[in-house]
C-alpha cells in the first residue's frame, strides 16, 4: 500500500514547514488541508487548498462529470527561430506511390 503524501508549504509567518492535522475531499477537484506550524514560537493553524486545474495527459478512464481544460501541446521551442544554418534546403518530399 502506498503511503499519501500532501505537497510540503512553508507557514507565511515563520517560514517553517507545518504538520498535516487533517485533510477533506470538498468536490472532485478541490482538497482542503489542515496544517500546524512546526515552530512552537509561531504555532500558526491554517487551511490550504489543492486544486486540480487541467489535465496534462487525458485519463485513459475519463470521469463524464469532471471537465477540465487540456494543457495545449507545446511545440519545439526553436520553432520561432531563423532556421539552423544546416537547413538551407527544403526537407525531400516522400516518393509517389506508383502501382
Amino acid at each position: 500500500m502506498r503511503t499519501r503524501r500532501i505537497p510540503p508549504i512553508a507557514c507565511p509567518h515563520c517560514g517553517r514547514t507545518p504538520r498535516v492535522r487533517g485533510s477533506e475531499q470538498i468536490t472532485p477537484l478541490i482538497r482542503e488541508v489542515r496544517y500546524l506550524c512546526d515552530n512552537d514560537e509561531c504555532g500558526h493553524s491554517f487551511v490550504a487548498t489543492i486544486e486540480i486545474v487541467r489535465t496534462v495527459r487525458p485519463s485513459l478512464r475519463p470521469n463524464a462529470g469532471i471537465s477540465l481544460p487540456v494543457l495545449p501541446h507545446l511545440k519545439p521551442a526553436n520553432d520561432d527561430g531563423p532556421p539552423a544554418a544546416n537547413d538551407d534546403d527544403a526537407p525531400p518530399q516522400p516518393a509517389a506511390d506508383i502501382n
